[in-house]
């Protein structure tokens, strides 16, 4: 069987089987092929067909055939889906206008609307000539929108942060603080000016004081105590005064009082006492004045009249010039009055 076959071995008998199945359905798939586009034709009968045609020089290939064929396709595809998109749409432009009236009257609307905004546009401001284009001038203006609506929220932040520190205010208003502020200031000047006077009679008085002995210096410690008990309807007296001008006071318990512990009305009577005392001493029997800067202003009613009475006791002396924006001071002193 293998002479037969023509081969040496089993295995390679079996090879040749595989190839000649296998050239078989080769054989088979190009009958098929054959007789799909040939038919029952012979080679000859195809032959005689062909020359029927005539020339085929001309006549393209098989490859652009069905490339041209594909395009046809591709464009058959397109006319088809444009095709059905136009469908869907005359079918909602039937169903939204109904019929040709329908969108004539569509028509008109559009152009009645095409025609009012044209009005509405014509009536627009001219482009600002600072601006060469519409876009120039819609992207500046979007700027100038979105910093306005920043600022609207800085400013929206800036109220809430103030109604913040406003619940942390105190009760009293802004106006009544300020008055607050300014009776205080008022205060302030008054006691600084009134420091401002001690001072300078503290200044004089050391000077006077190099003058006299120690001796002497009693006259004006005992005039000064007389003062003081008859302006402060004897509350308080003067003890003493020592090298650095300290004054001792008293008063009608026989308690030491330090003279930061003294009433303002106290205080001032206090510092006109000290002057009448040292101007009396100055002066004595010698011609001579005293100037004296409203200085009753915070005394009550009873110490204003004995004040008044000892200021006019002392002028019966000497002059005292006197200024004062009280009238009812100006009236109590009497006198001479100037009035500006």
């Amino acid at each position: 069987l293998l002479k037969t076959l023509k081969v040496k071995s089993l295995e390679e008998a079996k090879l040749n089987k595989e190839k000649l199945d296998g050239l078989n359905k080769t054989v088979e798939t190009y009958i098929m092929q054959k007789n799909h586009y040939l038919g029952d034709l012979t080679y000859e009968e195809l032959k005689e067909k062909i020359k029927e045609f005539g020339d085929l020089s001309q006549v393209r290939s098989t490859a652009a055939i069905e490339s041209e064929m594909a395009a046809v396709n591709g464009e058959k595809i397109d006319l088809i889906s444009e095709k059905k998109l136009l469908e869907t749409n005359i079918g909602k432009w039937a169903e939204e206008y109904k019929d040709i009236d329908g969108l004539l009257d569509k028509t008109i609307d559009i152009k009645l609307k095409q025609k009012e905004i044209k009005t509405n546009i014509d009536k627009l401001a001219d482009l600002p000539p600072e601006f060469k284009s519409a876009d120039e001038f819609r992207r500046t203006l979007a700027e100038i929108r979105d910093k306005h609506s920043r600022l609207i929220n800085a400013l929206a932040s800036q109220k809430e942060e103030y109604y913040m520190l406003e619940k942390d205010l105190p009760e009293s208003t802004y106006e009544e603080l300020a008055e607050s502020l300014k009776e205080a200031e008022s205060l302030f000047e008054k006691r600084l000016e009134k420091g401002k006077r001690l001072l300078k009679i503290q200044e004089n008085f050391e000077k006077i004081k190099l003058k006299m002995d120690e001796k002497s210096f009693v006259p004006v410690i005992t005039a000064f105590s007389n003062y003081l008990t008859s302006l402060t309807d004897g509350s308080y007296k003067a003890t003493d005064i020592d090298d650095d001008f300290n004054l001792k006071l008293k008063n009608e318990n026989e308690i030491e009082m330090p003279l930061s512990l003294l009433s303002s009305g106290t205080y001032d009577c206090v510092a006109l006492a000290l002057r009448l005392a040292i101007a009396e001493y100055i002066l004595g029997d010698n011609k001579g004045f005293l100037i004296l800067d409203d200085c009753l202003v915070d005394l009550d009613p009873n110490r204003k009249a004995i004040a008044a009475k000892l200021i006019n006791q002392f002028a019966g002396k000497h002059q005292v010039i006197f200024t004062t924006c009280s009238p009812d001071t100006a009236a109590l002193l009497g006198g001479f009055l100037i009035e500006i």
